[in-house]
């Protein structure tokens, strides 16, 4: 664990993975519905990213480390098959994800029913989103320290620039950045 990730507590961690992804899926608005994949689905979910992972966690009992590694599998998937991040699919992807980096990273997780218990999905479609996302990053799971440490640098790099005006991040109501953060460069590379 570097040093920069001790600066964050675990809150920081799913608050700034909460208002990346929404911040992704914000700038991607326009692309709703220019892709579709096995993670899209036919309405946008009414839970706000912040709530949906703060509930994953809540549940999950994941480390810090797996939200982080989340966001990396995200970027992998984004980057090998060219669909955005969006609304209609981050959902099923961050559970998707999640279940992974857990299994892999965590000393202890559930089985797959339990994950889609938390996600809002069938243990069937869990199954076949699981398999999805390993199969569309090449089942590449491993993360350099190297590249795990620049998430993190990326993340308090963004954490002390939007909290230099207030002490604290903020995110509106569904968990993203205000208007005018929207605009800013993403957190992590990818896209």
């Amino acid at each position: 664990m570097s040093t920069e990730h001790q600066a964050l507590t675990d809150p920081d961690i799913l608050r700034l993975a909460a208002y990346v992804l929404q911040d992704r899926c914000t700038e991607n608005r326009h692309l709703e519905h220019a892709h579709q994949s096995r993670f899209h689905s036919s309405r946008i979910p009414q839970i706000s990213m912040w709530d949906y992972l703060h509930r994953i966690a809540r549940y999950s009992h994941c480390s810090p480390e797996c939200i982080l590694i989340t966001i990396i599998y995200l970027d992998r998937y984004v980057e090998r098959t060219r669909i955005p991040l969006t609304f209609r699919n981050i959902h099923r992807l961050t559970i998707t994800a999640v279940t992974v980096a857990a299994k892999l990273r965590d000393d202890v997780y559930y089985a797959n029913s339990y994950y889609a218990s938390i996600g809002g999905v069938t243990v069937q479609e869990m199954n076949i989103l699981e398999l999805e996302l390993l199969t569309n990053i090449d089942w590449v799971t491993w993360v350099e320290p190297s590249e795990y440490n620049l998430y993190v640098a990326q993340l308090v790099r963004r954490f002390s620039n939007d909290t230099t005006q207030t002490g604290t991040l903020q995110c509106n109501s569904t968990g993203g950045a205000t208007e005018d953060e929207a605009s800013s460069t993403p957190v992590v590379p990818v896209q």
